[in-house]
């Protein structure tokens, strides 16, 4: 084992110290892409139980309402998150790719925020008895 060992450090030794590949630092495109939407995830749970604390007294049809709204408020947020990080992209190995699953998520989004839309017009159209 302690061959091993020494034969390592006398190649270290042997070897000049080189100055890093600006590349090697980027992350992936993957990394990237993951670590903004998950920022962005993070930022709706926050935005969303904020707001949905706000709900819990009302009565039921005045709380399915606030809910569908707060969720709605914190999708907005999450896009807009996403929107504000998607600049890191340029700094990965593979922007494009990064760009792309970004985009993709965005879409995805932005369905959701459509459907809450409707369904917060459903509900303030709807009238119980």
């Amino acid at each position: 084992m302690s061959n091993i060992v020494d034969q390592y450090i006398k190649i270290i030794q042997e070897e000049e110290l080189q100055e890093i590949d600006p590349t090697l630092l980027a992350i992936s495109a993957t990394s990237a892409a993951f670590g903004i939407t998950n920022m962005a995830f993070r930022a709706y749970k926050d935005y969303f139980n904020k707001a949905a604390r706000k709900c819990k007294d009302l009565p039921p049809r005045e709380k399915g309402i606030c809910m569908v709204k707060a969720k709605l408020d914190a999708k907005k947020e999450q896009l807009a998150e996403i929107k504000r990080k998607s600049s890191e992209c340029s700094k990965t190995r593979k922007p494009e790719k990064c760009r792309g699953k970004l985009s993709e998520k965005l879409k995805k989004l932005s369905d959701e925020v459509k459907f809450l839309m409707q369904r917060l017009q459903q509900l303030s159209q709807m009238q119980y008895k």
